[in-house]
């Protein structure tokens, strides 16, 4: 189906990859393929699929990160998700712990990796979490992470790891497994085994409370 999907694009048959892609959407949009969908529809300029698929890779971002699915992302991909206001995580190391993942398998320059960690939070990161980072290879060899680090040290420090605005946390919500989405995909079936690497041995314990309401999500880099 995607190659008939590239030669609707290829001899610009418009209609028919509009009918490719819904079909698409509709048959094979999980989670576990919604990485992948997403790079093909942005390949095939498939505006409408790329979008589902990127929406359901912002909502289930937590089990993306803990699968082997993650190192499928493009790091343009990778970053359009990390700086999304509507990423929804438990607490901002997932999101920290998913590029260091990424990045010790996909080994970005390290300009491309500078812009990445761009995007994490370290202001909603606690204190031993930020010491432990400081320590790994990926960020150790690099002068102007260290200084980012050692400036939300200080900050930590000065102000205690105090609540500062988290990303979007579900935890509280009950999906109804294999049901359809909003847009006719089955957004919510997931899968795909657990993957159980963690290039960090520390994870935030600052959580979201069940039940409670998600607080919308603030960039506060500094």
């Amino acid at each position: 189906i995607v190659e008939l999907l590239e030669a609707a694009t290829r001899l610009r048959i418009n209609k028919l990859a509009e009918a490719v892609a819904r079909a698409i959407h509709k048959s094979s949009l999980r989670v576990k393929s919604a990485v992948a969908i997403w790079a093909i529809a942005q390949r095939y300029d498939a505006q409408r699929l790329a979008k589902v698929a990127r929406r359901i890779c912002l909502r289930h971002f937590e089990t993306i990160a803990a699968s082997p699915t993650l190192l499928d992302l493009s790091a343009e991909n990778l970053k359009s998700l990390l700086q999304d206001e509507a990423l929804q995580a438990p607490c901002e190391s997932i999101a920290c712990n998913a590029l260091l993942h990424w990045a010790e398998h996909c080994r970005p320059a390290a300009t491309e990796l500078g812009e990445l960690f761009s995007a994490i939070r370290f202001s909603q990161l606690p204190t031993e979490y930020l010491r432990t980072l400081r320590q790994h290879a990926l960020v150790a060899t690099s002068i102007g992470m260290l200084g980012v680090l050692s400036d939300a040290l200080i900050s930590s420090r000065d102000n205690g790891d105090a609540d500062s605005p988290k990303r979007h946390d579900h935890s509280g919500i009950i999906y109804v497994v294999g049901g359809q989405g909003p847009d006719g995909g089955h957004e919510e079936d997931t899968g795909m085994p657990p993957y159980s690497g963690s290039p960090l041995a520390i994870r935030s314990t600052r959580r979201v409370s069940k039940g409670s309401t998600p607080k919308s999500r603030s960039r506060s880099m500094g």
